[in-house]
This record gives structure tokens, sequence and C-alpha cells, in this order.
């Protein structure tokens, strides 16, 4: 263990003693000599420091090796005291003891570590977490004697599910960017904000529709239109106006109708295909190339603030382009904060009819007290108001509506609901931002025991409540389908559950319409006895966007429960809502 230390005093003598202090053959003259020249030399103090660190560290890699092979023992201690002949004897041979002692542990260390690796990918093999598509029967529900308490040492990693991916075979076109007081036409799919568009077409009888293609241009359709889209560069119009901005990755974007091809070869262009099949192009910027579909047509090139218009017998005459005409994308957003507007107003109206319901045990709004910003306002009752915690104001479903984001680990809501009922309603406009969590808490009891409802969505899109009667296992009440997919992140969608005891029924709603029934009495479990004993419905002490595991019970650790995503309208009713009732509730609140 020699260094390159510069010290003032002589370095190899200094060298000399520091190794024999740590070979342990160091005598007592030589360990006073070593302390006065580290009391009187900086330098040699820090070559001791360094050198003791090395030491250090061969003793603690020796010890590994030797817990973790057989093949190898313990080193011996360092001797703090022999006699004279011995360290003479020693210190003859103190270098090449070294030696062999570094030999055998870079020996050990190969062999420990070729070992750790083969065990490290064998333990990996077995722990690797499982990501499967669901399936029908993945997706079936079980019921086990309480499956969420789980011993917290089992050598399982978590296996978890994400929803299918909803465009296997990339056949998505297009996203819906904004839309603004849309009739969808019969035969076409009622798109949503945010949604991806498959190749087809898009028809509206009246409104506004932007969508983002691909390739990167936009195309706003103002109704009545029919727009077949084809690829990222394509779309054929069949009827009404299309305004397109080509920016110059999707340069080459082509609008087809049934008279012409008009090929983008600048920014700014609209087509116009009017009832009577007369047909108009308007250049705002950049240029167009216009290939007629006759064979005795040349194409011609068209530039900014010009025009062409071609009738029923395909007459071409050059027009002045009119950027008047057609829909620009900050008048649509103009119509989209209106239309929000308008729709908030009637909400806000629509509250007084929420809240007469005679069952209605809490409403929450979510609409923010200045002087009680970590106060959640039940507007039912003000002695169950909720307790923010962590989360963070933000906007709901249109501007001005506030909303509770919930993202980290701490963030939730505690409530405490008094009461038991023979069924319940629950009700909420949320979103989700990820599936990212083993489960999206919605609102779940703090214990599980009789009575108690556990409402979440979990991390492959199923809607899923449990619940716990007396004397028995829990009922699990999980979607066969997945509800809620990748498009659905980042949306508002209305979220509500019906526990009808009397009549032996469970019902799930997405936006309105029931997508789940099953009986109360069957947990949706083939083998369970369908036979329960009576029991009430409680809420009591509880969480909005979270879950803590009771500090007594052996819950499993790695089930995160935290909501990625936000809330801004929360109800129980201590009853159970109708179909009709639950649909006018969406109806009420949609975007």
């Amino acid at each position: 263990m020699n260094s390159n230390s510069g010290h003032s005093k002589d370095s190899v003598a200094t060298n000399e003693l520091i190794d024999r202090y740590c070979c342990g053959i160091i005598s007592a003259e030589e360990f006073a000599t070593l302390e006065a020249i580290l009391e009187s030399d900086a330098d040699a103090r820090v070559e001791f420091r360094r050198q003791m660190r090395v030491h250090s560290s061969l003793y603690e890699v020796a010890d590994l090796v030797a817990g973790s092979n057989e093949e190898f023992g313990p080193l011996p201690p360092p001797v703090r005291r022999r006699s004279q002949s011995a360290i003479n004897r020693s210190g003859k041979h103190w270098a090449a003891i070294s030696i062999i002692t570094v030999l055998t542990i870079i020996v050990g260390l190969s062999m420990f570590w070729s070992r750790q690796q083969r065990e490290k990918g064998s333990l990996a093999e077995k722990q690797k977490p499982v990501i499967t598509v669901p399936s029908s029967s993945a997706e079936k529900p079980l019921v086990a004697t309480k499956p969420e308490e789980q011993v917290l040492d089992s050598p399982e990693q978590p296996s978890y599910a994400l929803p299918s991916n909803p465009n296997p075979s990339g056949k998505s076109v297009a996203v819906l960017q904004s839309l603004a007081n849309v009739v969808w036409g019969a035969s076409s799919k009622a798109y949503r904000s945010g949604d991806s568009i498959e190749s087809g077409p898009i028809k509206i009888d009246a409104g506004v529709v932007e969508i983002v293609l691909l390739s990167g241009a936009s195309v706003i359709i103002e109704g009545p239109a029919t727009l077949d889209l084809k690829t990222p560069f394509k779309g054929v119009l069949h009827s009404g106006k299309v305004r397109v901005h080509v920016p110059p990755q999707a340069r080459g974007f082509v609008i087809e109708t049934s008279k012409a091809q008009y090929v983008d070869l600048g920014t700014e262009f609209a087509v116009e295909v009017k009832g009577n099949g007369d047909q108009e192009l308007h250049v705002f910027d950049g240029e167009v190339e216009v290939r007629p579909n006759t064979e005795n047509s040349s194409a011609r090139l068209i530039k900014s603030g010009a025009g062409l218009s071609i009738n029923t017998e395909s007459l071409w005459e050059p027009i002045k382009s009119d950027p008047n005409r057609f829909t620009n994308s900050k008048l649509v957003s103009q119509m989209v904060a209106q239309s929000a507007a308008d729709t908030y107003d009637r909400w806000k109206l629509s509250r007084e009819f929420v809240r007469s319901h005679p069952a209605l045990i809490v409403h929450f709004e979510f609409e923010l007290d200045a002087d009680r910003p970590q106060t959640l306002v039940n507007l039912q009752d003000e002695k169950t108001h909720g307790a923010i915690i962590g989360c963070r104001w933000t906007e709901g479903r249109w501007a001005g509506k506030k909303a509770l984001e919930f993202k980290r680990p701490n963030d939730r809501v505690r409530l405490d609901i008094p009461g038991k009922y023979d069924s319940l309603t629950m009700t909420t406009w949320m979103r989700l931002d990820g599936f990212d969590r083993s489960f999206n808490s919605v609102m779940l009891t703090d214990e599980f025991e009789e009575g108690d409802v556990h409402w979440q969505i979990r991390s492959d899109g199923t809607i899923d409540l449990g619940v716990q009667p007396k004397d028995t296992n829990r009922l699990l009440f999980l979607t066969k389908q997945v509800m809620l997919h990748y498009n659905d992140l980042g949306r508002w969608f209305h979220l509500a559950t019906v526990i009808d005891r009397p009549r032996n029924q469970v019902t799930h709603y997405l936006d309105g319409i029931p997508v789940y029934h099953e009986k109360l009495s069957t947990g949706n479990d083939s083998t369970r006895e369908p036979v329960i004993e009576p029991f009430k419905l409680r809420i009591g002490k509880a969480e909005l966007g979270n879950w803590s595991p009771p500090p007594n019970r052996n819950y499993k650790s790695d089930q995160v429960r935290n909501l990625n995503g936000r809330i801004d309208e929360f109800s129980i009713y201590g009853t159970a809502l109708s179909d009709a009732e639950i649909q006018t509730l969406f109806q009420l609140g949609k975007q």
C-alpha cells in the first residue's frame, strides 16, 4: 500500500510504518514514531486516512466474500500485540502475506460477483412485474377473505394490468382539438375533445370542429359538412367548409373533392363544397397547386390572396380569396369559451334542483371558500365538511369552476359521514391523468368492516366497488369490461355507483349510461352462496382521492391508491337513484 504522497518527512519510511500498523505487526516504538509523524505532518495524516479507508474497505469486502461463499473463511483479525521474534519473522514476510491476501480477496470477489449476478438474474425473472392486457378471464373479479389484507413480506412483486391500446393497428390519423355547438350527423361517431380519430368520415350537421392531423396539419370543419379522413396527409371533402393550416412538417397536405385535388405548398387555405356542387378554393398564405380530376385539364398554381371557383359544368374562374368567410382558430377558441361559460351558467342554475333531493347526504361542489381554503364545504350539512390535505386548488370542467387536484401520495380529503343506510348512491365528476396507480381512489372508508364501501378505478381502467357484509367475505363488483382507456385521460367524465340492498343489485354508470349490473348477494362470484345476512351500509371516517391502511392491519404496502387526477363535484345519496335520475345528473353537468 505504497503512496505517492509528497509530505515533507521520509514518505517511504512513513508508508512502511502505516503498512505495518494496518497489518497489525507494528511495535510499540514504531507506533510511537508513527504517532509523532502524524502529529507534526498534515500530509502524512491525509495519507494515513486514505490508507486506512482502503484497508477498512478491503476487510469489508473480505467479510462479504466469507459470509456469501463457503469456500472462503473469515480473515484473521489484526494482531495487536506479538513477541519480538514473531515480529521479526513477520517483518520478513509481510509483503508476501499482503499480496496473498489481496489475491485471495480478488478471486473471492470474482466468484462472489459471478454468483450474485446469476442469483440476481434468477430473482429478477421471478420478481418481474406482470403487465398484461386485460382479457375476459383476467377482468373477472374474484372474491376472497379480506383480499386487500396481504402480508407485507410477500416475496411476490405486485401484478397489475393496464388498459389495452385503443389504436393497436396505428389507425389513428388525427386528434380532436376542440369543438363548439356541434350537432353530430346521424352516421358519424360523436367525438369528444381530445379523442383520437381514425380514418373515416366526420359528419356534423351544425357547429364547428377543429382537428389536428398526425402530420401536423390542422383543419377547421364548419357544419353542415362531411370530411372523410384518409391519411394524416389527406382528406376528402364531400360537403361544407374546411379551413386548413399547414406547417412545414405537413407540406403537401391534400384536400380532395369530386372536382380536384388541392395540394398545399404554403401555409393556409380553405375549400368549400356547396350544396349545388359548386366549389371554391381560397389561398390566404403561401401557394396551393390545383390538380383537376379531368384528363384534359392541367394543374394550376394559386398564390396568396387569390382563389379559384368551379361550377357544375367544370368551368374554372379566378376569384379573390376571402378569409372572413371561414372560421379561424381564434374564433373557434372564442366559441369554445362561450359555450363553456353557457354550460357553467346552466349548471349553476341546476344546483337547487340537485340539492332538493330529499335523500342527498353529501354535496361537494368544490367551490373555494377564501376564508377556509383547507375546508371542502358540504352544502347539505355544515357539520360534515371535508378537511383538505395537500391537494391543490385548480380549474375544473369549465373556466371559473374550481376543482381539487390529487397528485402526491398524501393528497386527500378527510371525511366523517355518520349514519347507516339500506341503499347508497355515489356520484362524481372527475378526470384521470394516468393509470400509474394500482388503484385510483375515488372514495374509501378508513376501515373495511361491516357495511363499509370502497370505490375506486383500477390501473386497467375497470370500475371497482368493494362492500363488506356482515360476518362473511367481502363483495367485489368490478366491471367485466375496461371502461376507461388512454383516450379518456385528461377528460372530465361522470361516474356513479348505486348500491340497492332492498333490490339486491349494484349498478355502475359512466357518463349517465349503466355499464354494469350485478346481484348484491353474489358479489360477482359464481361460487358464492346467494344468501347474505341483512346489513346496513355506512361511510363514517373516509377519504376522497386516497386511502391510508389502518395502522393495526397488515395491508400490503405496494398497492398505491392515491388518485392521479382531479375531482370537481361529489355527492352521496342515502337511497338508490334510478337510471333516469343518473342520466339527468349527467346532462346537467356535462361539458
